[in-house]
């Protein structure tokens, strides 16, 4: 838990001096917050459990088609994230002012 509240302020603390100083880095700065959050949901142990096992099951040649799976799966939600924020800091229009 204490390792959380650390993490959650330095993204905010991260977020803060962006806006502050560099406010044209904004998006990528969420873009890698909400990498980093997706990052750490993914390496969650139950997860971890679920795709040890998932994986032991497949062949060789579904293995290797499962690392494109979760290569497209991992750039379409890169993409989403990216889009989202396009739209949020777009209505606020405050990034594009500095």
């Amino acid at each position: 838990m204490r390792k959380k509240l650390i993490e959650a302020a330095i993204a905010v603390a991260l977020e803060e001096t962006v806006r502050n100083y560099a406010v044209f880095l904004l998006p990528y700065a969420w873009l890698l917050i909400l990498l980093g959050l997706s990052l750490e949901i993914v390496n969650s142990i139950p997860i971890r459990k679920r795709s040890a096992r998932l994986l032991g099951s497949l062949g060789v040649t579904s293995r290797m088609a499962s690392y494109l799976i979760v290569a497209i799966v991992g750039a379409s939600v890169s993409c989403f994230y990216w889009w989202g924020i396009q739209k949020v800091l777009g209505k606020t229009g405050r990034w594009m002012q500095g």
